[in-house]
């Protein structure tokens, strides 16, 4: 049976942080996918914010300018249409800085604590996590995320909760 490759989790950004464990210990294993009483350690979580805007050409170029122009970093996003609003997720460099930002556009703020994950870029790498998290008995809420064409490693943005 093939070994298990490794996953990482990326507690605030998407660069290499220190601790990722040379054995290949699965680390979502570890930090947090399995709750403490059955082992599990608490982990650090970035904050994602949301906002709902309309539909409209130009909106998300006017919230990532207001950024951009506030010195706030886009490091992820994703955007779900619906006929007459969108939802706009996003990860920024800092949290504090893009919701004051966002709320100056007069936009309502919903900050959520996600968990950023590197997975090896390779075929079955996702199939293989979700499996685990499905025999735990965790639920994934949402996931997003992206690879760079030849690229060693992907990123995602995924909350998670388990059944009690």
């Amino acid at each position: 049976m093939a070994q298990a490759a490794p996953v990482h989790i990326l507690p605030f950004a998407f660069a290499a942080a220190p601790g990722y464990t040379p054995d290949g210990k699965i680390l979502w294993e570890l930090k947090g996918f399995i709750p403490a009483e059955n082992g599990g350690n608490a982990m650090e979580r970035t904050k994602q914010l949301t906002v709902s805007l309309p539909n409209k050409p130009g909106m998300l170029a006017k919230v990532c300018r207001a950024l951009a122009d506030g010195d706030v970093n886009i490091m992820a996003i994703s955007v779900v249409d619906a006929t007459e609003a969108c939802l706009v997720r996003l990860i920024v460099d800092d949290a504090r800085a893009g919701v004051k930002v966002l709320e100056d556009l007069k936009l309502e703020v919903v900050q959520t604590p996600v968990r950023l994950i590197e997975l090896p870029n390779k075929v079955g790498a996702l199939a293989e996590m979700m499996e685990r998290l499905a025999q735990r008995k965790v639920n994934v809420d949402f996931v997003y995320g992206t690879v760079s064409p030849g690229a060693n490693d992907s990123v995602l943005v995924m909350d998670a909760t388990s059944e009690k």
